[in-house]
């Protein structure tokens, strides 16, 4: 049974906008949250999305900070990872992660997204490796994203090698700076499902995330409804039309004692 834990938060998320103004002096090139998203230089396919991604509601309950590390997981064609470049600035650096699967998923945004030289984002390190075979440095990561990703650690086919999510959940806490944080954004299952419905309909229970995360060894520290939609049954695949884009989503952030 899935039981919704009361709002616990270290974010305002109602507070947004204020939060989106915080700025850190001693990277003068990092831009707040409005104005990474408001940045002439994005995609147009970034902007026509960000109605129903709302980045400012995910951005402010992340709260990353000017000269951080980010890992982001499964980055797909980026759309977060340029945004956080923006925000962590020329003193931070951004990994943007993908496996073979996904990089031939993404298509040629991510040619587009980083240039032809591959640096139109100076700050980005683009790393593509199956999951189980990713290392970090220990105490290396200031903030750890999966953005509508954690649901696929649990596929397994021809073209997706199975995923230890525990064992990696597990590294994160060594790669996480004490302190650090882990933000999840991903569709919620109907309740009783936790995991059953990953392959057919792309969704996963919350508590499922939370479990793993917390039997690592990771705090929840907040949780933010901006993307919660009632409307959504949790039976339909994410990709329906009828929902797509719209998906009932859970935006929990965890932390490294």
């Amino acid at each position: 049974m899935t039981t919704y834990r009361p709002w616990v938060s270290t974010v305002l998320i109602g507070a947004a906008t204020a939060l989106a103004a915080v700025s850190i002096s001693y990277a003068d090139d990092a831009l707040s949250i409005d104005a990474a998203i408001a940045h002439e230089d994005r995609l147009p396919e970034d902007f026509n999305l960000d109605k129903n991604r709302r980045p400012e509601a995910v951005l402010a309950a992340f709260n990353v900070q000017p000269g951080s590390v980010v890992f982001d997981v499964f980055s797909g064609g980026g759309y977060y990872t340029e945004l956080f470049s923006h925000i962590v600035g020329d003193e931070g650096r951004v990994i943007a992660h993908a496996n073979t699967a996904y990089r031939r998923f993404a298509g040629d945004i991510v040619d587009r997204r980083y240039g032809d030289d591959g640096m139109r984002l100076g700050n980005v390190e683009r790393r593509i490796a199956e999951v189980d075979a990713l290392e970090f440095k220990p105490s290396s990561l200031d903030f750890v994203s999966m953005v509508l990703t954690f649901h696929d650690f649990f596929f397994e086919n021809e073209d997706w090698p199975a995923i230890d999510e525990v064992r990696f959940v597990e590294k994160l806490h060594g790669a996480v700076k004490p302190g650090g944080r882990v933000g999840v954004v991903d569709h919620q299952a109907a309740e009783g499902r936790g995991t059953e419905d990953v392959f057919s309909l792309h969704r996963i229970e919350q508590d499922v995330v939370i479990r793993i995360f917390e039997d690592a060894g990771f705090r929840l520290i907040a949780e933010s409804p901006a993307l919660r939609n009632p409307e959504d049954d949790h039976r339909r695949s994410v990709f329906d039309p009828s929902i797509r884009r719209r998906t009932d989503r859970f935006i929990l952030v965890f932390e490294r004692p």
